[in-house]
Parts: structure tokens; C-alpha cells; sequence
């Protein structure tokens, strides 16, 4: 390989690496998590408290697309094609990308601590049950 192609190769790595999502990084939490992970005993707490609430993700707003409340949002995270819970690659997951945004991020008001975000990472990595 020439030095230019090389040379263009490197850049153009570069360049797509710097594309990644902006993001905080997580600090290693040390929780005391649950074995098993579900969304009715431990996520939906989450987002009733810090989600599901008036003017955000709740029956009436739907803020960005999305209800989050008990009697929905299982139907709307999985929902085909949006990419909110990705079981193969959890860490792609948006709704997981959205806790740990710089620019954008869930909730609004601050993020969660970091066992929650770990907690919610943890329920995509396990198959995201119910």
C-alpha cells in the first residue's frame, strides 16, 4: 500500500471514529443489583419516577414519540424499528444511549445515577424481559 492510500486510509478511520455518539462514561458502579432484571419490578420504577411524568414521557405528552407509562412502555420500546432496546448489541440501545448523552440527554432535569443507567443496561444485556 502507497503512503497516500495509507495515508487516506488513516484519515478516513479517524474521521468515522470520531462520529461515535457523544456520551459520559459510566463510573464501574458497584450496585447491588437483582440476578434477573425485569421491566415490571425493576425499570418501570425507573421510569415512573424520573420518565413518566406530565409534560415528558407519559400517556398525554408521549415527548419524543414515546409513552412510558406501565400500560405502554414495553409495547414502545420494542416497537420494530425504532432501536430503543437492541438485545444483540444493548449498548446501541437509544434508550440506553439517551441516559448517557452529553448533548441530549434522559432525563432532562440530570442523569441518573449510575446504578440506574447500569440497571437498565443490565435488563437490555438479559433480553429486555417484561
Amino acid at each position: 500500500m502507497s503512503r497516500y492510500a495509507l495515508w487516506i486510509f488513516i484519515s478516513i478511520s479517524v474521521g468515522l471514529a470520531s462520529c461515535s455518539y457523544e456520551h459520559i462514561e459510566l463510573n464501574k458502579p458497584n450496585c447491588n443489583q437483582p440476578a434477573q432484571v425485569t421491566l415490571s419490578q425493576n425499570i418501570q420504577p425507573l421510569f415512573d419516577k424520573n420518565c413518566n411524568t406530565s409534560g415528558c414521557h407519559d400517556q398525554q405528552s408521549h415527548a419524543g414519540n414515546i409513552d412510558l407509562s406501565p400500560s405502554n412502555s414495553y409495547q414502545e420500546l420494542m416497537r420494530k424499528g425504532t432501536g430503543y432496546i437492541d438485545t444483540i448489541k444493548p449498548e446501541k440501545s437509544v434508550l440506553y444511549l439517551q441516559m448517557i448523552s452529553l448533548s441530549r440527554p434522559m432525563p432532562p432535569q440530570g442523569k441518573l445515577d449510575d446504578c440506574s443507567i447500569s440497571l437498565v443496561l443490565k435488563w437490555i444485556q438479559q433480553g429486555a424481559r417484561k
